[in-house]
C-alpha cells in the first residue's frame, strides 16, 4: 500500500511540474496600465479585465491580449472588479 501511495504522489508531483513549466511558457506581460495593477479577473465571456492605481479598467481581447476597451472614468484606484450575474461590472 505504501508503494501505491508513493507512486500516486510521484505522479502528482510530475503533473504539477509539467503544469508549472507550461504556465511559465504561457505568461504574458501586459504593459497597458500606467501604474500598478491592483485587481484582475476573468469575465463570463472568458475575457481578462484588470484595474489599476492609474484609475483605469482594461478589458483585453482573449486571443491577442491587447486592450479591446480602456475605461478612464474613475476618480480613484480600482481595487476590485466583479461581473454581476446581469453582466454589469462593479468596481
Amino acid at each position: 500500500m505504501n508503494n501505491l501511495n508513493n507512486n500516486n504522489l510521484d505522479n502528482s508531483l510530475n503533473n504539477i511540474d509539467s503544469f508549472n513549466a507550461s504556465l511559465k511558457n504561457s505568461i504574458l506581460k501586459l504593459n497597458y496600465h500606467k501604474n500598478r495593477v491592483l485587481c484582475i479577473s476573468i469575465l463570463n465571456n472568458g475575457r481578462l479585465i484588470s484595474g489599476s492605481e492609474d484609475k483605469s479598467i482594461i478589458i483585453y481581447n482573449k486571443i491577442v491580449y491587447q486592450p479591446d476597451l480602456i475605461i478612464n472614468k474613475h476618480k480613484g484606484s480600482i481595487n476590485c472588479i466583479i461581473q454581476l450575474s446581469s453582466g454589469i461590472l462593479a468596481t
